[in-house]
């Protein structure tokens, strides 16, 4: 084989072999955004990736970096969502790593870090990038802005009474992009975000009539330089 011949060849495997290496699994969502503060104890924690992983290991640590200890068994089959229960957490600050590895070989560890109880109400929560890579579910980060967000439903909250929309209180002016609102059996029921296009400092989501059933919201915003999301789950009696 001439050399003119073998040179491209050689490229377009080089190539091929630079794509492929970069094409590692990513994390698509969490049932608990990076950074997120949730006013009660979560009893699970659930992980979706863009593609089948195999787990090798999940780990929970407290703020002072100790293990936090959890019962959870990887399964040998490879599978795209992983849910972990938890244990009776007291407040504070937790991370959690979960150690796997992508179809190609590669092994991951990402990490995700929330704030449970009375703390959450002063925890910075981290913009989220749209798309999390395997170093870390944290997006850009603003050290001199507090990236607090509250919400008129706290997470966990048990309502008596319907609610007939939730409301966002950003911390900078953002644009509300998007809205899904799902039942226990997965089912969406579909809600209505602002009408206005302009960023502002809250947003208003308005739902149906909801009858008793739980419930799980997951909403995403854009600042332009930077985007956040979390999910916020309740139930009604």
């Amino acid at each position: 084989m001439s050399r003119t011949i073998l040179a491209p060849l050689a490229a377009s495997l080089m190539l091929f072999a630079s794509s492929a290496a970069f094409a590692h699994a990513k994390i698509t969502a969490t049932s608990i955004a990076d950074g997120a503060a949730v006013a009660s104890a979560p009893t699970s924690f659930s992980v979706t990736f863009n593609e089948p992983v195999r787990m090798g290991s999940v780990t929970l640590t407290n703020s002072a970096g100790q293990a936090v200890p959890i019962t959870y068994r990887a399964g040998t089959s490879p599978a795209a969502t992983f849910s972990v229960p938890l244990p009776r957490l007291p407040a504070g600050t937790y991370t959690m790593t979960f150690r796997s590895i992508g179809a190609d070989g590669h092994a991951m560890a990402p990490k995700t870090s929330f704030t449970i109880g009375a703390a959450a109400a002063s925890a910075p929560a981290r913009g989220a990038g749209q798309s999390a890579g395997m170093g870390g579910m944290g997006g850009m980060k603003h050290d001199s802005v507090s990236m607090r967000v509250t919400t008129s439903i706290a997470d966990g909250a048990v309502l008596t009474t319907a609610p007939t929309s939730m409301r966002i209180s950003f911390p900078h002016a953002m644009r509300l992009t998007s809205a899904r609102l799902s039942v226990a059996t997965g089912e969406t029921i579909p809600v209505r975000l602002p009408t206005g296009t302009a960023p502002t400092n809250t947003a208003d989501i308005t739902f149906p009539r909801l009858e008793a059933d739980s419930y799980t919201l997951t909403w995403g915003a854009d600042a332009g330089d930077h985007t956040m999301g979390g999910t916020v789950r309740f139930r009604v009696r």
